[in-house]
């Protein structure tokens, strides 16, 4: 398991100790090959050996240095992919050919082809490597970091192998799969796609315009004015039994609102045991007359409802608050809170 672009290394890098007891390796970073960059996987029988180098995403930031973006923008993309070939260079320097010999990263290809919903690859627009500088001396380079499931021409067999799902409606055409290959040392791998045809899958349903005015019935149908939206050659239902038009249906009440509405009582304002409750809950206001902006703000009250306003605010424990912190609003009218980014973020 390796991380990728949506990934915080350190977050995956927390689990890596607890996994390797399950067999599950996790190379949240880049590392040396004598240090995890290259995993070793023996078979079951012990008579063969897999040896997994492996490329975590590593972000534009810390493979581009300061003196090159004072250059021109191609020197950026250039310097990138160029260090990126230097990388898996020095991983797959120690393969032997009496192993299975696997290269796993995440990574762009320049002439990929990215989803609809993905940004389009183009060398020189956007950071990656060429094809021709992937390793040649491995029998299968898997790929992440593209959504849609394809093959890359490469030195070596090189496959994305795409998400286990559509994550927005640009995928909804594509067909999500597993790759499983077969190898063994000094011979080409067999390549078996899987389907996934477990989840749900995204759909778009289009309709005709008169359905979105039209009042669903029950038997599947569809009824409008017009009749629209039902059946072919279907006539309207009370038509069809030769009633009168259908009126508007109106709301039906609750037997307590029909008891009050009888009684000539006034019904309760929509929220009004909400807000007497949440009052409840806040500290009595300070002796003496509000302020002049807060009893003006008190009086315009949301219709059918009652306004609350804050006294006191106490945080601690919570997220970057790790120390009390009380923030007074009684003598205030306006306040902005700033800071740094996120700072006033209601997270």
């Amino acid at each position: 398991m390796i991380a990728g672009n949506h990934d915080h290394p350190k977050r995956l890098g927390a689990l890596a100790s607890l996994l390797e007891g399950l067999r599950i390796h996790v190379r949240p970073e880049v590392r040396p090959p004598e240090q995890g960059g290259v995993v070793r996987v023996p078979a079951r029988d012990g008579k063969e050996e897999a040896r997994v180098a492996v490329l975590p995403f590593v972000p534009e930031r810390r493979v581009v240095d300061a003196c090159a973006v004072m250059d021109a923008e191609h020197t950026w993309y250039e310097a990138y992919a160029g260090r990126i070939e230097q990388i898996l260079a020095a991983l797959v320097r120690g393969l032997t050919p009496d192993t299975v010999n696997v290269v796993l990263g995440h990574l762009l290809v320049a002439g990929a082809r990215a989803g609809t919903g993905e940004r389009e690859l183009h060398l020189g627009s956007i950071y990656g490597v060429n094809p021709q500088q992937l390793p040649s001396g491995v029998q299968y380079i898997g790929l992440g970091h593209l959504h849609r499931p394809q093959e890359v021409l490469a030195p070596a067999k090189t496959l994305y192998s795409g998400s286990l799902v559509e994550l927005d409606f640009g995928e909804e055409q594509q067909e999500k799969s597993v790759v499983v290959f077969e190898a063994a040392p000094g011979k080409p791998p067999a390549i078996e796609i899987v389907p996934v045809t477990a989840g749900r899958r995204l759909r778009t349903v289009e309709a005709p315009s008169t359905i979105s005015s039209a009042r669903p019935r029950r038997g599947g149908t569809t009824t409008s004015g017009s009749g629209e939206g039902r059946r072919p050659g279907a006539r309207p239902r009370r038509a069809r039994q030769g009633a009168p038009p259908e009126r508007p249906r109106r709301r039906r009440r609750s037997p307590a609102g029909r008891r009050r509405r009888r009684a000539g009582e006034r019904p309760e304002p929509r929220g009004a045991r909400a807000g007497a409750a949440l009052r409840g809950l806040l500290p009595a206001p300070p002796p003496g007359p509000a302020p002049a902006g807060a009893a003006a703000a008190l009086r315009r009250r949301p219709r059918g409802g009652h306004a609350v306003r804050p006294l006191r605010l106490s945080v601690e424990g919570f997220t970057s608050f790790r120390d009390r912190l009380d923030v007074d609003f009684s003598g205030l009218d306006l306040f902005a809170i700033t800071g740094p980014t996120g700072a006033a973020s209601p997270r």
